[in-house]
């Protein structure tokens, strides 16, 4: 999944399709399936549902919230 808005602008998980490359331990590179700037969402995403609301609460840069923090 990826970070998206909805109409409303909210942030919603977006299911995304990738292709895997080359992996070393637990990392893997991802060949296909993202677009610079994309935000690959990584702790939770087990539980997500396509266009379901997310709420960011671990994002020290501040990105999608103006740096407002998320509400």
């Amino acid at each position: 999944y990826t970070v998206g808005k909805n109409e409303e602008g909210h942030l919603v998980a977006k299911e995304q399709r990738v292709t895997l490359g080359p992996s070393y331990e637990n990392r893997s590179v991802i060949d296909k399936g993202l677009k610079p700037g994309d935000d690959l969402i990584t702790v939770g995403s087990s539980y997500l549902k396509d266009n379901m609301r997310i709420k960011i609460v671990n994002n020290p840069d501040n990105s999608f919230t103006d740096g407002k923090g998320v509400q």
